[in-house]
């Protein structure tokens, strides 16, 4: 016990205790709940959105994969056989990718590049449908009976 400055009364020296321990009132823990529940709910968005990114970048791999093996197929052709089978041919190729089956569309176009007999323009185009929208990639190149001369 302490005694004050202005006279003898006594000044307990602590404070009781059941005075401090309160807890945390209702309102509290409600606004942690709720900015807890916002950060879970942007971490599940955030996966779900880079699952949707990876599944576009294997989707676009698998077809820049069939554009190049479209271009080196006539480019073989080409030079083994000296003859092109075709000017423009629609093909579809179907890929199961994590249990869902994806078509892809190749569009193949050649034509003759110019007065040249032997130079010729490939245009390849892979097509697929991803969720909503149609997805389209397109590659161009010339090619002879030697040898490719440019990829554009």
């Amino acid at each position: 016990m302490t005694t004050s400055s202005i006279g003898n009364n006594s000044i307990p020296a602590k404070l009781p205790l059941k005075n401090l321990c309160q807890g945390f009132t209702f309102i509290e823990i409600m606004a942690t709940l709720a900015i807890l529940a916002g950060g879970v709910i942007m971490l599940y968005k955030s996966f779900f959105l880079c699952l949707d990114y990876q599944t576009h970048l294997a989707y676009r791999a698998h077809a820049h994969n069939i554009l190049e093996n479209k271009i080196a197929l006539t480019e073989q052709m080409l030079r083994d056989y000296k003859i092109l089978s075709f000017t423009h041919d629609i093909q579809q190729e179907s890929v199961e990718f994590n249990g869902r089956e994806v078509a892809f569309q190749v569009d193949i176009q050649v034509v003759p590049a110019g007065d040249a007999t032997s130079l010729y323009q490939i245009e390849v185009s892979v097509s697929w449908k991803e969720s909503n929208r149609d997805v389209t990639v397109k590659r161009a190149a010339y090619i002879s009976s030697l040898t490719s001369i440019r990829n554009t």
